[in-house]
């Protein structure tokens, strides 16, 4: 089976290199590379343009103006040619046999989506595992409950997808989203899967980035990002009645945690409103949805941003 690997690439420099080498190397030959140049201001397309010269196997794909990792993304799937894709972020890498344990699943049981576990690796070199809890032969539902309930990672990397969620459905996707991009796809790409298969294999190194966006705390930019992104969350989610309780719970949980961070108040009340997105914001709201342990988890975030903006 041929699977096409994605990779947004922008300003990866210092990784670009073990990233490639780490699907290159894989016990799985069938694999098309599909690189998609953010226009980076660093040496990442020329690194990426010298592997290409040596390995067939390497796209690329240019843009001429900077547009985002979610539309990289759009870019990337669009041009896949392989029955199957995966995601991976140029900042990480792959064992040498995940798409082989991934495609061997995906085979066994004929899956729409097979979810592999992860291991973060730390600048520290600590390593902590990051497991899914779905279980085997999920549905659509299923998934979609673990996502909103945390027990399923929101990103879109250590998966394997059918190509056709992708190219038979109309997706959203928007220019120059800063955070939350990957969940907001990953929950689209969801609601039209009907069969979810779990393996209990290591199948994705994920490195801490100290660079990264989810290190900050978040700006205008940022928050209206992750506004938008639940959103369009809300409008793929709410057909499905029997989540409508999850699905609120974990916008409102979500969206308040947006008073904590580096604009007022009346600057989030005003995106909220512009969003349509205005009741998840309302503290009667809250106090309805959120329990004990959201209201820990608000407090923690609090303090977290205070402690960095007074540095």
């Amino acid at each position: 089976m041929k699977v096409s690997v994605v990779i947004p690439l922008y300003n990866a420099e210092p990784f670009i290199g073990r990233c490639l080498d780490s699907i290159l190397n894989q016990t799985h030959s069938d694999i098309e590379i599909i690189l998609v140049d953010d226009v980076s201001k660093d040496a990442s397309l020329s690194i990426a343009e010298d592997y290409q010269k040596k390995y067939s196997s390497i796209k690329i794909i240019k843009h001429s103006t900077n547009k985002g990792s979610m539309m990289s993304r759009r870019d990337g799937y669009m041009a896949a040619t392989g029955k199957c894709l995966m995601f991976v972020d140029s900042d990480d890498a792959l064992p040498l046999d995940a798409v082989e344990k991934l495609v061997s699943k995906q085979v066994e049981t004929n899956a729409d989506i097979v979810l592999g576990n992860a291991v973060k690796i730390y600048v520290n070199g600590r390593r902590e595992r990051l497991v899914d809890n779905v279980r085997a032969n999920a549905k659509k539902l299923d998934f979609l409950k673990a996502l909103l309930d945390e027990k399923a990672r929101r990103c879109l990397w250590g998966r394997l997808y059918r190509t056709s969620l992708f190219h038979d459905h109309e997706l959203r996707n928007l220019e120059n989203m800063t955070i939350y991009e990957d969940a907001c796809l990953l929950y689209q790409v969801a609601v039209n899967a009907e069969r979810i298969e779990p393996i209990d294999d290591f199948v994705y190194d994920y490195y801490e980035n100290k660079a990264s966006v989810t290190q900050r705390v978040y700006g205008k930019k940022q928050i209206e990002s992750i506004i938008m992104a639940n959103s369009i969350i809300s409008e793929f989610c709410q057909p499905f009645t029997q989540i409508s309780y999850d699905l609120q719970h974990r916008v409102a949980k979500t969206v308040f945690a947006l008073y904590s961070e580096d604009i007022s108040i009346e600057e989030v009340k005003k995106l909220l409103k512009k969003h349509g997105m205005q009741k998840y914001g309302e503290f009667t709201t809250a106090c309805k949805i959120l329990k004990l342990a959201d209201w820990w988890f608000l407090l923690k975030r609090f303090v977290y941003v205070r402690t960095k903006l007074s540095k």
